[in-house]
């Protein structure tokens, strides 16, 4: 089976964690503007950190108004389980697999990537890897995308009325998922 097979099965098997991450993405973001920060200021953190968990941990101490230290501590703790998680994940790779792409998929490894990679029978192919996580970054920004949209549509709203009508509206409304 050729590259382009595995990209494109990364891509169809994360579909449902990239849907998944819509909720964990809407509670960070409720999350950071109640510590205090801005969008910018969230997505910088969120981005430089990948997986929610440390997101999450790393505003929950911008919040508690904790130290570099307590950063870097947090982050230590909250993160090496991703060691682990590479370190089996690198039984799979098959020998003859470049460094580069060793690289490629140790990158941006995540609890979810971790568990659909380690399920893959035979050797692991750096582009089901990398169909994965693309196929995550580029569902999750179009969710964001859209929560965003929505959100500055309601905060356009002058009265408290329409907000609340759109609201019942969103709440009722029946998504066909085919």
């Amino acid at each position: 089976m050729n590259n382009k097979f595995w990209y494109k099965k990364g891509l169809k098997d994360g579909i449902p964690i990239a849907l998944g991450y819509f909720a964990v993405a809407v509670t960070l973001g409720i999350t950071a503007e109640k510590a205090g920060l801005t969008a910018f200021q969230t997505f910088i953190a969120t981005g430089t950190t990948l997986a929610s968990a440390g997101g999450y941990a790393g505003i929950s101490v911008i919040a508690a108004m904790g130290g570099y230290f307590e950063m870097f501590l947090t982050m230590l703790i909250v993160n090496a389980r991703y060691l682990l998680m590479s370190c089996s994940l690198s039984q799979k790779i098959s020998p003859k697999t470049s460094t580069l792409h060793r690289m490629g998929i140790a990158f941006g490894v995540t609890d979810e990537i971790f568990g659909i990679s380690s399920v893959v029978s035979g050797y692991l192919n750096p582009f089901y890897n990398y169909g994965a996580k693309f196929g995550n970054a580029w569902y999750t920004q179009k969710e964001l995308d859209i929560a965003q949209s929505i959100e500055q549509k309601i905060s356009a709203l002058s009265s408290l009325s329409e907000k609340q009508e759109i609201l019942k509206a969103i709440k009722g409304a029946k998504v066909n998922c085919r």
